[in-house]
């Protein structure tokens, strides 16, 4: 009797959503919000993960076990950013421990702080700058806000991203993609490694000119051309950027 779809929703919020299916009312929620749509509502299921009740005509269906599941690509991305050298990797979630251990296994994550709220999030990326560490904070929602906003680097993921964390993050990926999180670091990493060898280029062509002029090796002219064509090195070589390569190949 529930394969009718739900029509004319009259009631959405938080905690559950309430409308009708085969002209009878139907409600979709917590267990607080449906005791208002029956008479009875049976003990809630033990289980590591939401659970949500289904209710029509007054009278209670069941249980929905429901689980959070991690992004297909977050073990290797994970994985990826160990190689890079972020061994030390924490999970922070508000979530419950038993839900937080079981997710942090499935992506290699060791070290679990759950239930914790955004002052705790903060708090603990404080202790891990006060033990010498330069934490990259990774997050996307209002409680990952203070976090990222104190770690050495915070980014966000922006594609499904609340506002304020994109506003208190350094970086902002426009993806929900993780592996994006390895490409960025090789991309940065690449991107002072070339800025390091432009400033050697142009500093050392710039002395060897002036060399070469005060030597009367060269003429005005000649250094000026010798000068202009260091400045086109420099950029050629930062123009290989744009050759970057997201998979580090």
């Amino acid at each position: 009797g529930m394969r009718a779809p739900v029509s004319d929703l009259n009631e959405v919020s938080g905690m559950g959503v309430a409308g009708t299916s085969d002209g009878q009312p139907v409600a979709l929620g917590r267990a607080a919000f449906l005791a208002a749509h029956a008479a009875a509502i049976p003990a809630i299921p033990d289980h590591d993960g939401p659970v949500v009740g289904v209710v029509k005509g007054g009278a209670f269906y069941g249980w929905l076990l429901l689980a959070d599941e991690p992004r297909p690509e977050a073990k290797a991305a994970l994985e990826d950013l160990r190689s890079l050298g972020l061994a030390h990797q924490v999970l922070l979630t508000g979530d419950r421990l038993s839900v937080a251990n079981a997710t942090a296994a499935r992506l290699g994550i060791t070290e679990v702080e759950a239930e914790v709220l955004p002052q705790q999030k903060l708090d603990r990326v404080l202790k891990e700058i006060r033990a010498g560490r330069r934490p990259l904070v990774v997050g996307d929602g209002v409680n990952d806000a203070l976090a990222l906003k104190a770690g050495a680097v915070g980014v966000a993921m922006g594609a499904k991203g609340a506002d304020v964390a994109l506003a208190s993050a350094d970086l902002v990926l426009m993806s929900s993609d993780l592996r994006r999180l390895g490409s960025m670091i090789r991309l940065s990493r690449h991107c002072r490694r070339t800025v390091n060898l432009n400033v050697g280029i142009g500093l050392g062509w710039t002395f060897g000119v002036i060399g070469l002029a005060a030597a009367g090796w060269i003429g005005p002219v000649a250094a000026v051309m010798l000068h202009n064509a260091g400045t086109l090195a420099v950029m050629a070589n930062a123009g290989r950027l744009l050759r970057f390569d997201e998979t580090g190949n």
